[in-house]
């Protein structure tokens, strides 16, 4: 879902009306809302305002702890004083309101996909059980263009062997089972790697092809790691697929789940 955090009805309908049919948005003009929903949402739009000044930067980080890993794209006139108010503000990217329609959903779309990403790899970093090498192994490989599919591949990103990896897998397994662990961790970077690069006018069997991975194997892989079907796992499913990963980074680190955050800057949207 995307959140369209807008100061009024109208530059909401505005900025909605440049995503495509059938991509599921929510708008909301209050903070209140905006603040509710930005937990749930695979990717924050905020309207920037020059009127709002100083408060733009409290709002970004105030999104931001709410909802940690996931992109904030400001929309805003071609206004100097907006654009540097964007950058104070440490907003992901920037999309103009005269460029809205030709690179806005490009721009929305490439941030939902680096949010999915950087979320579970959020997660990966607090499972101490996978070990140094092989959390940061996965790390990298969830953060670069291309996707391993055998260990030999992934040890690359660890700068290592595939017989080093090995033996780090086995040291942080809890079952002491190496091998085991590093196709979970194989699994799991394919299977985000796909559904970030999922869109409507994209099929699975082009996403597999895209990421070298024969089409039923993408689909075993979902099964074996989420339960659920690839459909099922498009967005809004990206949040089934982030509870099975949250809950895999649990068990291999022994952690529980974090509680939710407290609800920061308690004031109206608009100024």
């Amino acid at each position: 879902m995307i959140l369209i955090v807008a100061a009024s009805p109208a530059s909401a309908t505005r900025i909605r009306s440049a995503l495509p049919a059938g991509v599921v948005a929510q708008c909301a003009t209050a903070w209140q809302e905006a603040c509710e929903a930005a937990p749930g949402a695979g990717c924050i739009v905020l309207e920037l305002t020059v009127a709002q000044g100083t408060t733009t930067g409290d709002r970004v980080h105030a999104l931001r702890r709410l909802a940690p890993g996931i992109a904030v794209v400001a929309v805003a006139p071609l206004h100097p004083g907006a654009v540097r108010c964007a950058l104070r503000a440490g907003v992901d990217d920037f999309v103009a309101y005269e460029a809205l329609d030709a690179e806005g959903w490009p721009v929305i779309r490439e941030a939902r996909a680096r949010t999915l990403r950087q979320q579970v790899i959020s997660l990966v970093r607090s499972s101490s059980g996978l070990g140094d090498m092989l959390r940061e192994a996965m790390i990298r490989a969830i953060d670069a263009d291309t996707v391993p599919r055998t260990a030999a591949a992934l040890a690359l990103w660890s700068q290592s062997s595939r017989t080093t990896l090995y033996r780090a897998a086995t040291s942080g397994a809890a079952s002491g089972n190496g091998g085991r662990r590093v196709r979970e961790v194989l699994d799991w970077i394919a299977l985000v790697h796909c559904a970030a690069r999922k869109r409507r006018d994209l099929s699975w069997e082009a996403v597999a092809y895209e990421a070298s991975i024969d089409l039923r194997t993408l689909r075993a892989i979902a099964r074996r790691r989420t339960g659920a079907t690839l459909t099922e796992l498009e967005e809004p499913g990206h949040a089934r697929l982030l509870g099975a990963c949250r809950a895999w980074t649990a068990v291999v680190g022994g952690t529980g789940h974090a509680s939710a955050p407290a609800l920061p800057f308690d004031a109206p949207y608009a100024s």
